[in-house]
């Protein structure tokens, strides 16, 4: 819902109660009599429509006795010259407010200057946190790659590890065939004693290939544990690294953000810098005539 802004009634009712209390209607009196709300140029524009408004003071009427015509051109004298302090006054006052708008807008140059000194920041991170992004994104394809290739040489140690078994199986196959074969050779008595002992030394030579064999599955074995390990390592950092890159984009976003709102800030200020520029602009203009009409309404006492 919009915000209520000073209205022409509260402006004037603040400024009749500072007269009748004998004080100036100024735009910081007003201001503070209003409790320091309200926009500094609403007050001061509803305030030029109260001064214009005013009631001039009354004239005297035609045909009166010479001694009461002297004594109301006395008392004419007399207020022109109150109206003329009057109007002194009131320029006093409009040079104050012109001032006070002035070092108003040079307060909102200043915020718009650190604003936009601001947003070139925002602007410079923003620029370092898509270039951090792209790196992250480039680091995390080369550890995708890594992690296939990885992979790949485990499943590679897996048929290894698997025709390693079946090795292993036909070699105890081929070591049993041979125990067998030693019995029956026990069983035949000495005369097969040349060949149990060939078959002896088969079955030497076939469980020092076994041991062998069995050395190889061994190898193959932590092999394939180490690959397993640096898998885990390998995914382990890829979690991470997903983690970073998550909350990069995250903090990317709120940067983003930020700027924009920083934008639209300084867009309004610069907006409000312009409309202070023109009032005061107005004012200035304003303060030419009433300048010029005062120097002449004080020429006159003098000639006369």
């Amino acid at each position: 819902m919009a915000r209520t802004g000073i209205t022409y009634d509260q402006v004037a009712a603040a400024a009749d109660a500072l007269v009748a209390g004998s004080s100036k209607p100024t735009l910081k009196a007003v201001r503070e009599k209003l409790g320091n709300t309200g926009s500094p140029n609403t007050i001061h524009m509803h305030l030029q429509k109260w001064e214009a408004q005013r009631p001039l003071p009354p004239q005297a009427e035609a045909g009166m006795p010479p001694a009461i015509a002297r004594a109301v051109l006395d008392e004419l004298e007399r207020v022109k010259a109150g109206a003329q302090a009057e109007l002194l006054e009131r320029l006093d006052d409009a040079l104050r407010t012109a001032e006070e708008l002035a070092r108003s807008g040079q307060q909102l140059e200043s915020e718009i200057s650190d604003l936009r000194e601001q947003l070139a920041e925002l602007t410079t991170e923003r620029d370092r946190l898509a270039g951090q992004n792209t790196e992250q994104q480039k680091e995390l394809e080369r550890l995708q790659g890594v992690i296939a290739q990885e992979r790949q040489a485990a499943e590679t140690a897996r048929v290894d590890l698997a025709q390693a078994r079946l090795k292993t199986e036909a070699a105890e196959a081929e070591a049993a065939t041979l125990r067998s074969e030693r019995q029956d050779q026990l069983a035949r008595g000495e005369a097969e004693r040349t060949a149990r002992v060939d078959a002896e030394r088969g079955l030497a030579a076939a469980n020092a290939s076994l041991e062998e064999l069995r050395r190889q599955v061994q190898q193959l074995q932590a092999q394939h544990a180490g690959a397993e390990r640096e898998r885990n390592e390998l995914r382990e950092r890829l979690d991470k690294e997903r983690d970073q890159h998550a909350e990069t984009r995250k903090q990317l976003a709120t940067e983003s953000a930020r700027a924009g709102a920083a934008q639209e800030r300084a867009t309004d200020l610069q907006q409000r810098e312009e409309a202070l520029r023109a009032e005061l602009a107005a004012v200035r203009a304003q303060q030419t005539p009433a300048l010029a009409g005062g120097a002449s309404a004080k020429e006159k006492p003098g000639k006369k």
